[in-house]
C-alpha cells in the first residue's frame, strides 16, 4: 500500500487505564491516550524490593492449633513467607 506524505496508518486502541478509545501511529507501543500519559508520567515511581513479610494472623492460629509454640510460627511464617491466601 503506497501512502502519500500526509497519510498514516493508524490503530485503534483502547486506553488501558481510562479505557477510551484512541487512534495511535501504527507499530507504536503505547498504551495510554494523551491524557492518561501525562498523568502516568507524573507519578511517583514504583516502590520495588525492600518489602516486609506479611504477618498472618489466621495463619498463626491454624499453626498453634495443629501445637506449634506461638514463637516458632512467627519464626516459620517470616522464613518461609507465607503470602495471603497460601495453604499452610
Amino acid at each position: 500500500m503506497q501512502l502519500s506524505k500526509h497519510e498514516q496508518l493508524v490503530e485503534l486502541k483502547y486506553c488501558e487505564r481510562c479505557g477510551e478509545l484512541w487512534l495511535r501511529a501504527k507499530g507504536t507501543a503505547w498504551v495510554y491516550c494523551d491524557p492518561c500519559k501525562e498523568e502516568v508520567a507524573a507519578l511517583p515511581p514504583m516502590r520495588t524490593g525492600g518489602k516486609r513479610p506479611v504477618t498472618l494472623p489466621v495463619a498463626i492460629e491454624k499453626l498453634q492449633a495443629a501445637g506449634v509454640a506461638a514463637h516458632a510460627c512467627s519464626s516459620m511464617l517470616h522464613k518461609n513467607r507465607v503470602v495471603p491466601g497460601s495453604q499452610l
